[in-house]
């Protein structure tokens, strides 16, 4: 039990190490991120730039044995976290069961969101947002092709796909 003890605390510092460079790969990265936000402020390049993540995902997960899952997990909070420090993004989306998490999915958990009880509603404020995320059903997809809006990026939740929209 001793010999346990032991090597699992030897273990716990590995580790403990481990984290301690990660944290400052973190902040070295968040300062560049915020660089990226300074840049951006005065010029009409967009916070959100969905390519840019993909293009992450892929070189990340092309080059790590870790199941593609977790790094596309993992990273998407780490994007989100950093974009957060451009500026936190305000996404409009109709109040139903899988929305926020289809939100989530998409952007991470640094977003806001407002979520609209119809699609009136939601048209009658669509000025006031950058962003609008909606199911992809009948109703929706004509709204935005009333609109002429197109889609920035998309994801399925629990089989059925959401499109997220820049306004």
């Amino acid at each position: 039990m001793i010999k346990i003890k032991k090597e699992l605390e030897l273990l716990r510092n590995e580790i403990n190490s481990i984290d301690d460079a990660i944290l400052e790969l973190f902040e070295q990265r968040a300062k560049a991120v915020h660089h990226v936000g300074e840049l951006k402020k005065n010029s009409p390049v967009a916070i959100y730039v969905p390519e840019r993540e993909r293009a992450i995902f892929e070189r990340l997960t092309s080059k790590s044995p870790l199941p593609k899952e977790i790094i596309i997990s993992l990273y998407r909070e780490l994007i989100s976290s950093c974009r957060s420090l451009e500026g936190i993004l305000t996404v409009a989306l109709l109040q139903d069961y899988y929305s926020e998490a289809a939100l989530r999915q998409i952007l991470g958990t640094h977003v806001e969101s407002v979520a609209f009880k119809n699609l009136s509603e939601l048209e009658r404020e669509l000025s006031t947002f950058e962003y609008i995320l909606l199911q992809a059903n009948e109703e929706n997809l004509k709204f935005l092709s009333d609109k002429n809006l197109s889609v920035l990026n998309r994801t399925t939740f629990k089989g059925e796909e959401f499109l997220l929209i820049h306004i």
